[in-house]
């Protein structure tokens, strides 16, 4: 099982639901895609609520408060 949760918010989860299809047979669970833009703590606090529910699995998370800046 891979658990999937960002703040991507839409089409973004199905792009990254394909690749791994064609990576994995794993099992793919979207925890949530509506995390809000760049807000490290706030998905850090609803994962640790929630990922316990779950059985033995990777987590992929993507909370990026660097989108949009002038980084590299």
């Amino acid at each position: 099982m891979i658990t999937l949760a960002s703040d991507f918010d839409s089409p973004y989860p199905a792009a990254m639901r394909g690749v791994l299809c064609t990576r994995t047979d794993a099992r793919l669970v979207d925890v949530a895609h509506d995390f809000p833009r760049q807000d490290v703590r706030t998905a850090a606090f609803w994962l640790r609520e929630l990922l316990p529910t779950f059985p033995a699995a990777v987590h992929l998370a993507v909370v990026d408060p660097g989108v949009g800046t002038d980084r590299r």
